[in-house]
């Protein structure tokens, strides 16, 4: 028989089932449930309705999970287009998961919010541009170490030792190590 077919059917079904849950009126409980399942089940088909979810405070972060785990370039694409409709501990949790997924072109969304007046999303978004690494974020954090507000430094330091600890496993030592100079006297 056609065991795979019969498959995918069955998958593009339940992926279908999850979506529906999504876009209906079911409860937080059951929706967060449903991304759970689609962040290792989903595709790009069901993005708009995880990206839906995104200013939801109670389940804002069973999407941002799912879409941390689908693959699918929209999905990424949905994380940075919700760092515009999102505030607060919401937009804080977006930028750590744009972070999570390692996405270069956030980059120049996520330079300026190292100065942002909440200290949780600048903080988050030190970590985030950390994590990603690269010249670009790595210039962004220099040039936030020293303006950061002194609560979001800590996060920034820590993000250029994650910089540093890149190179180093790049095999760019020389650059670690003005990374490391560079902090070597710093006092939180």
């Amino acid at each position: 028989g056609d065991a795979p077919g019969v498959f995918r059917r069955c998958f593009r079904e339940y992926e279908q089932e999850l979506i529906a849950t999504l876009q209906s009126s079911a409860s937080a409980v059951q929706k967060a449930e449903a991304c759970k399942q689609l962040r290792l089940l989903g595709s790009a088909k069901a993005v708009p309705a995880i990206s839906a979810l995104l200013t939801d405070e109670r389940v804002s972060q069973a999407a941002r999970f799912a879409l941390e785990g689908i693959t699918a370039p929209e999905a990424t694409a949905a994380l940075r287009e919700a760092l515009g409709k999102t505030s607060g501990p919401l937009k804080a949790g977006v930028v750590e998961s744009l972070g999570w997924k390692h996405d270069a072109s956030a980059v120049p969304q996520l330079k300026p919010l190292l100065a942002d007046s909440d200290e949780a999303v600048a903080s988050a978004a030190a970590g985030a541009l950390g994590r990603i690494g690269g010249k670009d974020a790595l210039a962004a954090l220099k040039s936030a170490q020293a303006s950061a507000a002194s609560t979001v430094r800590p996060s920034v330091v820590e993000a250029l030792m994650r910089c540093a600890e890149g190179l180093l496993a790049g095999g760019k030592t020389s650059e670690a190590k003005a990374i490391y100079e560079s902090l070597k006297d710093f006092h939180p």
